[in-house]
Protein backbone atom coordinates (compact mmCIF):
# COMPACT_ATOMS: atom_id res chain seq x y z
CA UNK A 1 0.00 0.00 0.00
CA UNK A 2 2.89 2.34 0.72
CA UNK A 3 4.32 1.89 -2.75
CA UNK A 4 0.92 2.46 -4.27
CA UNK A 5 0.65 5.76 -2.40
CA UNK A 6 4.21 6.66 -3.39
CA UNK A 7 3.40 6.53 -7.09
CA UNK A 8 -0.26 7.51 -7.28
CA UNK A 9 -1.23 9.78 -4.38
CA UNK A 10 -0.11 12.86 -6.29
CA UNK A 11 -3.36 12.97 -8.28
CA UNK A 12 -5.37 13.56 -5.13
CA UNK A 13 -2.89 16.15 -3.94
CA UNK A 14 -2.98 18.04 -7.22
CA UNK A 15 -6.77 17.87 -7.42
CA UNK A 16 -7.05 19.27 -3.91
CA UNK A 17 -4.73 22.14 -4.75
CA UNK A 18 -6.75 22.90 -7.88
CA UNK A 19 -10.02 22.97 -5.91
CA UNK A 20 -8.47 25.30 -3.35
CA UNK A 21 -7.21 27.61 -6.06
CA UNK A 22 -10.69 27.83 -7.63
CA UNK A 23 -12.29 28.61 -4.28
CA UNK A 24 -9.91 31.55 -3.82
CA UNK A 25 -10.38 33.12 -7.23
CA UNK A 26 -12.34 36.01 -5.77
CA UNK A 27 -9.27 37.29 -3.96
CA UNK A 28 -7.53 40.24 -5.65
CA UNK A 29 -4.13 38.47 -5.54
CA UNK A 30 -3.72 34.86 -6.63
CA UNK A 31 -0.71 32.65 -6.08
CA UNK A 32 1.31 31.92 -9.23
CA UNK A 33 2.75 28.70 -7.77
CA UNK A 34 1.48 25.44 -9.16
CA UNK A 35 2.22 22.13 -7.49
CA UNK A 36 4.70 19.92 -9.37
CA UNK A 37 3.27 17.17 -11.52
CA UNK A 38 3.92 13.51 -10.85
CA UNK A 39 6.76 13.20 -13.35
CA UNK A 40 8.65 16.19 -11.93
CA UNK A 41 8.23 14.91 -8.39
CA UNK A 42 9.52 11.43 -9.21
CA UNK A 43 12.52 12.79 -11.14
CA UNK A 44 13.41 15.07 -8.23
CA UNK A 45 13.20 12.12 -5.81
CA UNK A 46 15.42 10.00 -8.08
CA UNK A 47 18.01 12.77 -8.47
CA UNK A 48 18.02 13.40 -4.72
CA UNK A 49 18.74 9.72 -4.06
CA UNK A 50 21.56 9.70 -6.64
CA UNK A 51 23.03 12.90 -5.21
CA UNK A 52 23.03 11.44 -1.71
CA UNK A 53 24.91 8.35 -2.91
CA UNK A 54 27.45 10.14 -5.10
CA UNK A 55 28.06 13.23 -2.97
CA UNK A 56 31.14 11.45 -1.57
CA UNK A 57 32.83 11.83 -4.94
CA UNK A 58 33.14 15.56 -4.26
CA UNK A 59 35.64 14.83 -1.45
CA UNK A 60 38.05 12.73 -3.56
CA UNK A 61 41.37 14.35 -4.47
CA UNK A 62 42.46 14.97 -8.06
CA UNK A 63 43.32 12.06 -10.28
CA UNK A 64 46.78 12.27 -11.78
CA UNK A 65 45.72 12.99 -15.38
CA UNK A 66 43.72 16.04 -14.35
CA UNK A 67 46.69 17.53 -12.52
CA UNK A 68 48.96 16.75 -15.44
CA UNK A 69 46.87 18.42 -18.10
CA UNK A 70 44.51 20.95 -16.61
CA UNK A 71 45.01 21.95 -13.00
CA UNK A 72 48.68 22.82 -12.83
CA UNK A 73 48.89 26.60 -13.46
CA UNK A 74 52.10 26.60 -15.49
CA UNK A 75 52.81 29.27 -18.17
CA UNK A 76 51.21 28.48 -21.50
CA UNK A 77 48.70 26.15 -19.85
CA UNK A 78 45.60 27.58 -21.52
CA UNK A 79 44.86 26.70 -25.12
CA UNK A 80 41.83 28.06 -26.92
CA UNK A 81 42.58 27.60 -30.65
CA UNK A 82 45.08 24.74 -30.73
CA UNK A 83 42.64 22.12 -29.31
CA UNK A 84 40.97 22.09 -32.73
CA UNK A 85 44.15 20.81 -34.31
CA UNK A 86 46.10 19.25 -31.45
CA UNK A 87 45.82 16.21 -29.23
CA UNK A 88 43.83 16.46 -26.01
CA UNK A 89 46.18 14.21 -24.10
CA UNK A 90 49.72 12.89 -24.49
CA UNK A 91 51.25 10.80 -21.74
CA UNK A 92 54.55 10.08 -23.44
CA UNK A 93 56.41 12.76 -21.43
CA UNK A 94 54.88 11.62 -18.16
CA UNK A 95 56.89 8.47 -17.74
CA UNK A 96 54.09 6.33 -19.19
CA UNK A 97 54.60 4.21 -22.30
CA UNK A 98 51.52 5.67 -23.94
CA UNK A 99 51.00 8.24 -26.64
CA UNK A 100 47.45 9.15 -27.59
CA UNK A 101 45.87 11.42 -30.14
CA UNK A 102 42.36 12.40 -29.15
CA UNK A 103 40.51 15.39 -30.55
CA UNK A 104 38.40 16.73 -27.67
CA UNK A 105 38.37 20.54 -27.80
CA UNK A 106 35.14 20.89 -25.80
CA UNK A 107 36.61 18.93 -22.89
CA UNK A 108 39.81 21.01 -23.09
CA UNK A 109 37.88 24.27 -22.96
CA UNK A 110 35.65 23.10 -20.14
CA UNK A 111 38.59 22.10 -17.93
CA UNK A 112 40.46 25.31 -18.68
CA UNK A 113 37.44 27.41 -17.77
CA UNK A 114 37.12 25.46 -14.54
CA UNK A 115 40.76 26.12 -13.74
CA UNK A 116 40.03 29.84 -13.94
CA UNK A 117 37.07 29.43 -11.58
CA UNK A 118 38.13 26.68 -9.16
CA UNK A 119 41.93 26.69 -9.25
CA UNK A 120 43.09 23.92 -6.93
CA UNK A 121 39.70 23.51 -5.20
CA UNK A 122 39.04 19.93 -6.21
CA UNK A 123 35.40 19.89 -5.08
CA UNK A 124 34.37 22.29 -7.84
CA UNK A 125 35.47 19.95 -10.62
CA UNK A 126 33.71 17.00 -9.01
CA UNK A 127 30.50 19.01 -8.71
CA UNK A 128 30.57 19.58 -12.47
CA UNK A 129 30.96 15.83 -13.04
CA UNK A 130 28.09 15.09 -10.66
CA UNK A 131 25.83 17.62 -12.38
CA UNK A 132 26.68 15.97 -15.70
CA UNK A 133 25.72 12.55 -14.30
CA UNK A 134 22.41 13.91 -12.99
CA UNK A 135 21.75 15.44 -16.42
CA UNK A 136 22.44 12.12 -18.14
CA UNK A 137 20.08 10.35 -15.72
CA UNK A 138 17.33 12.89 -16.35
CA UNK A 139 17.72 12.51 -20.11
CA UNK A 140 17.63 8.72 -19.79
CA UNK A 141 14.33 8.94 -17.90
CA UNK A 142 12.97 11.32 -20.52
CA UNK A 143 14.12 8.98 -23.31
CA UNK A 144 12.41 6.01 -21.69
CA UNK A 145 9.19 8.00 -21.49
CA UNK A 146 9.75 9.07 -25.10
CA UNK A 147 9.83 5.45 -26.31
CA UNK A 148 6.69 4.52 -24.36
CA UNK A 149 7.56 3.19 -20.90
CA UNK A 150 5.39 4.03 -17.90
CA UNK A 151 6.49 6.84 -15.60
CA UNK A 152 7.29 4.56 -12.62
CA UNK A 153 9.28 2.27 -14.93
CA UNK A 154 11.33 5.14 -16.31
CA UNK A 155 11.97 6.62 -12.85
CA UNK A 156 13.02 3.35 -11.24
CA UNK A 157 15.21 2.36 -14.20
CA UNK A 158 16.86 5.78 -14.15
CA UNK A 159 17.52 5.26 -10.44
CA UNK A 160 19.25 1.91 -11.11
CA UNK A 161 21.44 3.58 -13.73
CA UNK A 162 22.23 6.53 -11.49
CA UNK A 163 23.38 4.57 -8.42
CA UNK A 164 25.22 1.73 -10.20
CA UNK A 165 28.87 1.32 -9.06
CA UNK A 166 30.14 1.71 -12.64
CA UNK A 167 28.69 5.24 -12.63
CA UNK A 168 31.11 6.21 -9.85
CA UNK A 169 34.19 6.00 -12.08
CA UNK A 170 33.31 8.94 -14.40
CA UNK A 171 32.65 10.95 -11.23
CA UNK A 172 35.89 10.57 -9.29
CA UNK A 173 38.09 10.34 -12.41
CA UNK A 174 37.55 13.86 -13.69
CA UNK A 175 38.79 13.26 -17.23
CA UNK A 176 36.19 10.55 -17.70
CA UNK A 177 33.46 13.18 -17.87
CA UNK A 178 33.94 12.78 -21.61
CA UNK A 179 31.95 9.54 -21.24
CA UNK A 180 29.13 11.50 -19.59
CA UNK A 181 29.24 14.07 -22.40
CA UNK A 182 28.90 11.35 -25.06
CA UNK A 183 25.83 9.90 -23.36
CA UNK A 184 24.24 13.33 -22.88
CA UNK A 185 24.77 14.22 -26.54
CA UNK A 186 23.60 10.81 -27.72
CA UNK A 187 20.40 10.85 -25.67
CA UNK A 188 19.56 14.36 -26.85
CA UNK A 189 20.15 13.23 -30.43
CA UNK A 190 17.84 10.23 -29.98
CA UNK A 191 15.08 12.23 -28.31
CA UNK A 192 15.04 14.88 -31.06
CA UNK A 193 16.05 12.65 -33.97
CA UNK A 194 12.67 12.37 -35.67
CA UNK A 195 11.24 15.87 -35.29
CA UNK A 196 14.08 18.32 -34.48
CA UNK A 197 17.05 17.47 -36.70
CA UNK A 198 18.86 20.73 -35.89
CA UNK A 199 18.90 19.97 -32.16
CA UNK A 200 19.85 16.36 -32.86
CA UNK A 201 22.72 17.48 -35.10
CA UNK A 202 23.98 19.96 -32.51
CA UNK A 203 23.89 17.29 -29.81
CA UNK A 204 25.83 14.94 -32.09
CA UNK A 205 28.54 17.55 -32.66
CA UNK A 206 28.73 18.19 -28.92
CA UNK A 207 29.34 14.49 -28.32
CA UNK A 208 31.81 14.11 -31.21
CA UNK A 209 34.04 16.93 -29.99
CA UNK A 210 33.89 15.56 -26.45
CA UNK A 211 35.10 12.01 -27.21
CA UNK A 212 35.78 9.86 -30.24
CA UNK A 213 33.39 7.05 -29.30
CA UNK A 214 30.55 9.39 -30.28
CA UNK A 215 31.10 8.25 -33.89
CA UNK A 216 28.77 5.38 -32.97
CA UNK A 217 25.83 7.76 -32.33
CA UNK A 218 24.60 7.65 -35.97
CA UNK A 219 24.36 3.87 -35.45
CA UNK A 220 22.26 4.54 -32.32
CA UNK A 221 20.02 6.68 -34.54
CA UNK A 222 19.80 4.00 -37.21
CA UNK A 223 18.78 1.43 -34.58
CA UNK A 224 16.23 3.85 -33.14
CA UNK A 225 14.86 4.54 -36.62
CA UNK A 226 14.54 0.87 -37.45
CA UNK A 227 12.92 -0.14 -34.15
CA UNK A 228 10.57 2.73 -33.36
CA UNK A 229 9.81 4.78 -36.51
CA UNK A 230 7.48 3.91 -39.40
CA UNK A 231 6.34 0.69 -37.80
CA UNK A 232 3.68 -1.23 -39.70
CA UNK A 233 4.84 0.10 -43.09
CA UNK A 234 6.85 -2.07 -45.49
CA UNK A 235 10.55 -1.35 -45.04
CA UNK A 236 11.25 -0.69 -48.73
CA UNK A 237 8.53 1.96 -48.86
CA UNK A 238 10.18 3.85 -46.01
CA UNK A 239 13.78 3.29 -47.05
CA UNK A 240 14.30 6.65 -48.75
CA UNK A 241 12.83 8.47 -45.76
CA UNK A 242 15.14 6.58 -43.40
CA UNK A 243 18.15 7.43 -45.56
CA UNK A 244 17.10 11.07 -45.62
CA UNK A 245 16.78 11.18 -41.82
CA UNK A 246 20.19 9.58 -41.36
CA UNK A 247 21.93 11.71 -43.97
CA UNK A 248 22.63 14.70 -41.71
CA UNK A 249 24.11 12.66 -38.79
CA UNK A 250 26.21 10.69 -41.29
CA UNK A 251 27.54 13.86 -42.94
CA UNK A 252 28.36 15.48 -39.59
CA UNK A 253 30.21 12.39 -38.41
CA UNK A 254 32.11 12.11 -41.69
CA UNK A 255 33.08 15.78 -41.41
CA UNK A 256 34.38 15.19 -37.90
CA UNK A 257 36.44 12.19 -39.06
CA UNK A 258 37.92 14.22 -41.91
CA UNK A 259 38.77 17.00 -39.46
CA UNK A 260 40.44 14.50 -37.15
CA UNK A 261 42.35 12.87 -40.01
CA UNK A 262 43.71 16.24 -41.17
CA UNK A 263 44.59 17.37 -37.62
CA UNK A 264 46.58 14.22 -36.84
CA UNK A 265 47.74 13.53 -40.40
CA UNK A 266 46.31 10.04 -40.09
CA UNK A 267 44.02 7.93 -37.97
CA UNK A 268 45.87 8.61 -34.71
CA UNK A 269 44.49 7.05 -31.55
CA UNK A 270 46.25 5.12 -28.82
CA UNK A 271 49.70 3.68 -29.34
CA UNK A 272 51.53 1.10 -27.23
CA UNK A 273 48.66 0.63 -24.83
CA UNK A 274 47.59 -2.69 -23.34
CA UNK A 275 44.05 -2.72 -21.96
CA UNK A 276 44.07 -5.39 -19.30
CA UNK A 277 45.72 -8.08 -21.45
CA UNK A 278 42.34 -9.20 -22.83
CA UNK A 279 42.40 -10.00 -26.53
CA UNK A 280 39.54 -12.38 -27.09
CA UNK A 281 36.01 -11.33 -27.97
CA UNK A 282 34.37 -13.83 -25.61
CA UNK A 283 36.56 -12.68 -22.73
CA UNK A 284 35.74 -9.04 -23.39
CA UNK A 285 32.00 -9.59 -23.64
CA UNK A 286 31.75 -11.85 -20.57
CA UNK A 287 33.85 -9.51 -18.44
CA UNK A 288 31.82 -6.48 -19.46
CA UNK A 289 28.55 -8.27 -18.72
CA UNK A 290 29.96 -9.35 -15.36
CA UNK A 291 30.77 -5.77 -14.40
CA UNK A 292 27.33 -4.59 -15.48
CA UNK A 293 25.90 -7.26 -13.18
CA UNK A 294 28.34 -6.14 -10.42
CA UNK A 295 30.18 -9.47 -10.54
CA UNK A 296 33.97 -9.02 -10.17
CA UNK A 297 34.98 -11.85 -12.51
CA UNK A 298 33.43 -12.79 -15.82
CA UNK A 299 32.67 -16.38 -16.80
CA UNK A 300 31.42 -17.89 -20.08
CA UNK A 301 28.37 -19.19 -18.19
CA UNK A 302 27.04 -15.64 -18.46
CA UNK A 303 26.68 -16.11 -22.20
CA UNK A 304 24.36 -19.09 -21.69
CA UNK A 305 22.03 -16.75 -19.83
CA UNK A 306 22.47 -13.97 -22.35
CA UNK A 307 21.69 -15.91 -25.52
CA UNK A 308 18.05 -16.90 -24.71
CA UNK A 309 17.41 -13.41 -23.37
CA UNK A 310 18.52 -11.84 -26.63
CA UNK A 311 16.56 -14.40 -28.64
CA UNK A 312 13.36 -13.74 -26.70
CA UNK A 313 13.75 -9.98 -27.15
CA UNK A 314 14.03 -10.32 -30.92
CA UNK A 315 11.29 -12.92 -31.35
CA UNK A 316 8.64 -11.24 -29.24
CA UNK A 317 6.76 -8.45 -30.95
CA UNK A 318 6.17 -6.73 -27.59
CA UNK A 319 9.88 -6.26 -26.82
CA UNK A 320 10.89 -3.39 -29.06
CA UNK A 321 12.39 -1.48 -26.14
CA UNK A 322 14.50 -4.48 -25.10
CA UNK A 323 15.51 -4.99 -28.70
CA UNK A 324 16.81 -1.45 -29.01
CA UNK A 325 18.68 -1.70 -25.71
CA UNK A 326 20.43 -4.89 -26.84
CA UNK A 327 21.48 -3.37 -30.16
CA UNK A 328 22.70 -0.26 -28.32
CA UNK A 329 24.78 -2.39 -25.95
CA UNK A 330 26.35 -4.39 -28.76
CA UNK A 331 27.65 -1.20 -30.37
CA UNK A 332 29.85 -0.63 -27.31
CA UNK A 333 30.64 -4.23 -26.43
CA UNK A 334 32.78 -4.88 -29.48
CA UNK A 335 36.48 -4.88 -28.49
CA UNK A 336 37.45 -1.98 -30.73
CA UNK A 337 35.44 0.32 -28.47
CA UNK A 338 35.75 -1.34 -25.10
CA UNK A 339 38.83 -3.28 -24.08
CA UNK A 340 37.61 -3.84 -20.55
CA UNK A 341 38.17 -0.32 -19.27
CA UNK A 342 35.28 0.27 -16.94
CA UNK A 343 34.72 3.92 -17.80
CA UNK A 344 33.74 2.80 -21.32
CA UNK A 345 30.76 1.03 -19.77
CA UNK A 346 28.94 4.25 -18.88
CA UNK A 347 26.89 4.20 -22.10
CA UNK A 348 26.39 0.39 -22.10
CA UNK A 349 25.10 0.83 -18.54
CA UNK A 350 22.41 3.16 -19.91
CA UNK A 351 21.66 0.60 -22.64
CA UNK A 352 21.31 -2.10 -19.98
CA UNK A 353 18.87 0.18 -18.16
CA UNK A 354 16.79 0.38 -21.34
CA UNK A 355 16.72 -3.43 -21.52
CA UNK A 356 15.53 -3.61 -17.91
CA UNK A 357 12.87 -1.00 -18.58
CA UNK A 358 11.53 -2.97 -21.53
CA UNK A 359 11.51 -6.19 -19.49
CA UNK A 360 9.67 -4.85 -16.43
CA UNK A 361 7.35 -2.28 -17.98
CA UNK A 362 4.49 -4.75 -18.46
CA UNK A 363 4.76 -5.85 -14.82
CA UNK A 364 4.84 -2.24 -13.59
CA UNK A 365 1.66 -1.53 -15.55
CA UNK A 366 -0.07 -4.64 -14.24
CA UNK A 367 -2.57 -4.05 -11.40
CA UNK A 368 -1.48 -7.35 -9.86
CA UNK A 369 2.30 -7.50 -10.35
CA UNK A 370 3.39 -3.86 -10.00
CA UNK A 371 4.04 -4.11 -6.25
CA UNK A 372 6.40 -7.07 -6.67
CA UNK A 373 8.27 -5.48 -9.61
CA UNK A 374 8.59 -2.15 -7.84
CA UNK A 375 9.80 -3.73 -4.62
CA UNK A 376 12.43 -5.73 -6.50
CA UNK A 377 13.75 -2.67 -8.31
CA UNK A 378 13.88 -0.59 -5.13
CA UNK A 379 15.69 -3.39 -3.32
CA UNK A 380 18.19 -3.60 -6.16
CA UNK A 381 18.66 0.18 -6.03
CA UNK A 382 19.44 -0.04 -2.30
CA UNK A 383 22.03 -2.76 -2.92
CA UNK A 384 23.69 -0.79 -5.73
CA UNK A 385 23.69 2.32 -3.56
CA UNK A 386 25.57 0.47 -0.82
CA UNK A 387 28.14 -0.75 -3.33
CA UNK A 388 28.65 2.72 -4.79
CA UNK A 389 28.98 4.24 -1.32
CA UNK A 390 31.61 1.67 -0.36
CA UNK A 391 33.47 2.24 -3.62
CA UNK A 392 33.58 6.02 -3.21
CA UNK A 393 34.69 5.76 0.41
CA UNK A 394 37.42 3.39 -0.71
CA UNK A 395 38.63 5.74 -3.45
CA UNK A 396 38.56 8.70 -1.07
CA UNK A 397 40.94 6.85 1.27
CA UNK A 398 43.24 5.98 -1.63
CA UNK A 399 43.30 9.55 -2.91
CA UNK A 400 44.37 10.97 0.46
CA UNK A 401 47.78 9.26 0.17
CA UNK A 402 49.12 11.49 -2.63
CA UNK A 403 48.61 15.03 -1.25
CA UNK A 404 49.71 13.95 2.21
CA UNK A 405 52.99 12.51 0.96
CA UNK A 406 53.64 15.49 -1.34
CA UNK A 407 53.01 17.96 1.48
CA UNK A 408 55.49 16.20 3.78
CA UNK A 409 58.05 16.10 0.99
CA UNK A 410 57.69 19.84 0.42
CA UNK A 411 58.06 20.49 4.16
CA UNK A 412 61.24 18.42 4.50
CA UNK A 413 62.88 19.17 1.16
CA UNK A 414 61.91 22.64 0.02
CA UNK A 415 64.68 23.51 -2.53
CA UNK A 416 63.65 20.77 -4.95
CA UNK A 417 65.31 21.19 -8.38
CA UNK A 418 62.94 21.80 -11.26
CA UNK A 419 64.26 18.88 -13.30
CA UNK A 420 64.43 16.42 -10.42
CA UNK A 421 63.58 12.77 -10.58
CA UNK A 422 62.63 11.38 -7.17
CA UNK A 423 62.85 7.70 -6.36
CA UNK A 424 60.91 6.70 -3.25
CA UNK A 425 62.84 3.62 -2.12
CA UNK A 426 61.35 0.87 -0.01
CA UNK A 427 63.85 0.24 2.84
CA UNK A 428 64.70 -3.22 4.13
CA UNK A 429 63.05 -5.45 5.22
CA UNK A 430 60.13 -4.19 3.12
CA UNK A 431 60.33 -5.19 -0.53
CA UNK A 432 58.16 -4.80 -3.56
CA UNK A 433 56.84 -8.32 -3.01
CA UNK A 434 55.10 -7.06 0.14
CA UNK A 435 52.88 -4.76 -1.87
CA UNK A 436 49.78 -5.72 -3.81
CA UNK A 437 48.12 -3.57 -6.38
CA UNK A 438 47.16 -2.94 -9.98
CA UNK A 439 50.01 -3.24 -12.50
CA UNK A 440 52.67 -3.34 -9.80
CA UNK A 441 55.74 -5.34 -10.80
CA UNK A 442 56.89 -7.90 -9.71
CA UNK A 443 53.72 -8.69 -7.77
CA UNK A 444 50.59 -8.39 -9.96
CA UNK A 445 48.03 -9.29 -7.33
CA UNK A 446 44.62 -8.37 -8.76
CA UNK A 447 42.94 -5.39 -7.17
CA UNK A 448 39.74 -7.23 -6.43
CA UNK A 449 41.65 -9.52 -4.05
CA UNK A 450 42.66 -6.63 -1.81
CA UNK A 451 39.22 -5.04 -1.84
CA UNK A 452 36.06 -6.07 -0.09
CA UNK A 453 33.19 -7.49 -2.18
CA UNK A 454 31.40 -4.15 -2.03
CA UNK A 455 34.45 -2.45 -3.55
CA UNK A 456 35.38 -4.91 -6.28
CA UNK A 457 33.89 -3.44 -9.46
CA UNK A 458 35.89 -0.38 -10.55
CA UNK A 459 39.61 0.35 -10.78
CA UNK A 460 41.49 1.72 -7.82
CA UNK A 461 42.59 5.34 -7.93
CA UNK A 462 45.69 5.63 -10.11
CA UNK A 463 46.89 2.06 -9.60
CA UNK A 464 46.98 2.11 -5.82
CA UNK A 465 49.48 -0.13 -4.01
CA UNK A 466 48.50 -1.80 -0.74
CA UNK A 467 50.37 -3.13 2.24
CA UNK A 468 48.25 -5.14 4.68
CA UNK A 469 45.15 -3.93 2.82
CA UNK A 470 46.01 -0.28 3.53
CA UNK A 471 46.82 2.14 0.67
CA UNK A 472 50.44 3.26 0.84
CA UNK A 473 51.12 4.58 -2.66
CA UNK A 474 49.47 5.54 -5.92
CA UNK A 475 50.42 7.15 -9.19
CA UNK A 476 48.91 10.46 -8.09
CA UNK A 477 51.92 11.06 -5.84
CA UNK A 478 53.82 12.36 -8.86
CA UNK A 479 50.88 14.58 -9.79
CA UNK A 480 50.65 15.92 -6.24
CA UNK A 481 54.36 16.78 -6.23
CA UNK A 482 54.09 18.49 -9.59
CA UNK A 483 51.12 20.48 -8.40
CA UNK A 484 52.92 21.72 -5.28
CA UNK A 485 56.15 22.59 -7.12
CA UNK A 486 54.43 23.82 -10.29
CA UNK A 487 56.94 22.28 -12.65
CA UNK A 488 56.21 19.78 -15.40
CA UNK A 489 59.62 18.07 -15.37
CA UNK A 490 59.47 16.63 -11.84
CA UNK A 491 58.99 12.86 -11.70
CA UNK A 492 58.41 10.62 -8.70
CA UNK A 493 58.50 6.82 -8.73
CA UNK A 494 58.28 3.97 -6.25
CA UNK A 495 61.19 1.55 -6.69
CA UNK A 496 62.81 -1.38 -4.96
CA UNK A 497 65.78 -0.73 -2.69
CA UNK A 498 68.23 -2.31 -5.11
CA UNK A 499 66.87 -0.61 -8.19
CA UNK A 500 69.38 1.24 -10.36
CA UNK A 501 68.41 4.91 -10.80
CA UNK A 502 67.86 6.22 -14.30
CA UNK A 503 70.12 8.96 -15.59
CA UNK A 504 68.84 12.49 -14.97
CA UNK A 505 70.23 15.93 -14.30
CA UNK A 506 69.36 15.70 -10.64
CA UNK A 507 68.48 12.36 -9.13
CA UNK A 508 67.17 12.07 -5.58
CA UNK A 509 66.60 8.89 -3.60
CA UNK A 510 64.35 9.05 -0.57
CA UNK A 511 63.77 6.08 1.71
CA UNK A 512 60.04 5.62 2.14
CA UNK A 513 58.49 3.51 4.89
CA UNK A 514 54.93 2.62 3.79
CA UNK A 515 53.92 1.66 7.33
CA UNK A 516 54.87 4.96 9.00
CA UNK A 517 55.05 7.07 5.80
CA UNK A 518 58.37 8.46 7.00
CA UNK A 519 60.77 10.02 4.49
CA UNK A 520 64.53 9.71 4.88
CA UNK A 521 67.07 11.32 2.54
CA UNK A 522 69.56 8.92 0.94
CA UNK A 523 72.87 10.13 -0.48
Amino acid sequence: MFLHDFFYCFDDFISGCEATRRSLQYLPMKSSWNPPDRQTTLIVLVLAWITWVHARSILIWFDWETVRFFIQPRPGQFRWITPWADSWIDLSDYGIRVASQTLRPLMTWLFQCEVLVFGEAVSGYHVVNLLGHLTATTLLIRFLRHIGTALPTAALTGLLFGVHPLATQPLWILGDRAEIAVLIGGLLALIHYAHRPVIAGGALLFALYSKETAVTIPLWMAAYDGVFIDRGVPFLRTLRFRIRRLAVPAVLTAGYLVHRFIAFKGIGGYQSVDHGHIHHVIDVVTQNIAWLLTVPQGHPILLTVLVPTVAAAFVSGQRRICRFGIIWSILFFIPIHNLCNKWYLYTPLAAAAVIIAGAVDASIRSPYRWRIATAMMLTTAIGLSLMSTAELNHQRGNAAVAPDLAQRLETQIKPLPADARIDFVLPSPLTADSLAGHYFVPNRTPLKKVKSPLESIVWDLNSTRYLNRQPVWNRSVEAAIRLRYNDITIRADLVESDAVPEQSVTHMRIAYNPLTRELTWQD
